[in-house]
């Protein structure tokens, strides 16, 4: 359901319906079975920013992933790279030629195959390349040593990332999740070759030349936003509000349709690792009566159920104490000596620590459980 926002609107008149938004949807149909309008909608408008990008603070990720092979991933790339604003799509680059490259040249990355990346033991580089680009004004400094100075480089630029699985949490963050599907023998869709890559050349043209007509328009403009999405969802999906609403028609509508649809879960639909610890341990705490948990006794607890993400990770040994430490101190919450009737002073968990916590990150759950007035909302 659709709320009123507080922030200003300050959007110009709607153009001229000219069908360049329909066309690009009309194309996507055609080539790619999609789980759900919401995801077509955001596709669509996403490609179109990709022509106005110049007038947007924020471009968020395309994340296209799915959870086996076959389920369209690499035909939703062909298309986008037919139809998006001077397309580069690569396959397991360095941060050094990303960074460089968009620097230089300001293309619409489109980065396939991208779990193999996120899968390789050094990839912190990139993922913060990635996470940079996400906001204009971003910069990222490097020593020249011929020059002996330090070069700035900018990696704003729109990007698309597809694979398998789930992408790590920083760049989820920073996502419009588009989850595909194994299409069913009942779904047909044409298949998509060069040559009908160069026929898309028509509707490109048209794109650019809408956009270049109708940028300068959308600079500045702060278009209401679904007060159901966070403050993040918020700015990835501003540029395209502002496009949808600029274009007029059901568009409005659909876009924050879409944004509330798609923004409701992660890229692979569960809720993120941290979440997931809290939401655990919660049902301990509420088990555990007035008193603190051990450290010992939250670790067989999570290791204990069956479809816990972390009890077959570690070779196998599950969640350990170390582990657990590093999960939980991103909560501010640590483990400390605590005295525990049966057990005297052990290691463990102040449950006013863990509980505020649960208030502030699952307030949606700690009203469920009575906690409704130290919950906080988002």
């Amino acid at each position: 359901m659709l709320t009123e926002s507080t922030a200003a609107v300050l959007l110009p008149a709607p153009v001229a319906q000219d069908g360049v938004l329909e066309e690009v949807e009309a194309v996507l149909r055609r080539y790619v079975v999609f789980s759900s309008e919401a995801q077509v909608a955001a596709c669509a408008l996403w490609v179109a920013h990709t022509y106005v990008v110049s007038a947007a603070q924020v471009t968020p990720y395309l994340a296209v992933t799915s959870a086996e092979k076959q389920s369209g991933k690499s035909r939703l790339l062909e298309v986008l790279e037919a139809l998006v604003r001077d397309a580069w799509k690569v396959v397991s680059p360095s941060a050094a030629v990303l960074y460089r490259t968009i620097n230089e040249f300001r293309p619409t990355l489109l980065i396939d195959e991208v779990d193999t990346i996120f899968n390789q033991a050094n990839y912190e580089e990139l993922r913060a390349v990635l996470n940079a680009g996400f906001q204009r004004g971003n910069t990222i400094p490097r020593w020249n040593a011929e020059k002996h100075t330090i070069d700035m480089f900018d990696p704003f630029c729109p990007k698309v990332l597809a694979g398998i699985g789930e992408l790590p949490d920083t760049v989820q963050d920073r996502s419009i999740p588009i989850r595909l599907k194994r299409k069913l023998t009942t779904e047909r869709v044409e298949r998509f070759r060069r040559r009908q890559a160069l026929q898309l050349r028509p509707l490109r043209n048209r794109l650019e030349a809408w956009g270049e007509t109708h940028a300068a328009s959308l600079d500045g403009v702060v278009p209401r936003a679904p007060a159901e999405l966070s403050d993040r969802q918020q700015d990835a999906w501003e540029i395209l509000f502002a496009i949808a609403d600029l274009v007029g028609g059901t568009w409005p509508t659909r876009a924050r349709l879409a944004a509330e649809e798609l923004a409701a879960t992660r890229v692979d639909g569960e809720p993120s690792l941290g979440n997931r610890l809290l939401s655990d341990l919660h049902a301990l705490l509420q088990a555990s009566g007035d008193r603190h948990l051990t450290s010992n006794e939250c670790i067989a607890h999570l290791n204990g159920l069956d479809d816990a993400p972390w009890r077959t990770s570690n070779n196998g040994m599950g969640l350990t104490s170390h582990r657990l430490n590093r999960l939980l101190r991103r909560y501010e919450i640590h483990t400390h000596d605590v005295r525990i009737e049966g057990h005297g002073v052990v290691k463990g968990l102040h449950r006013e620590k863990l509980q505020e916590a649960i208030n502030r990150w699952l307030p949606k759950r700690a009203e469920a459980s009575g906690d409704r007035n130290n919950a906080t909302t988002l």
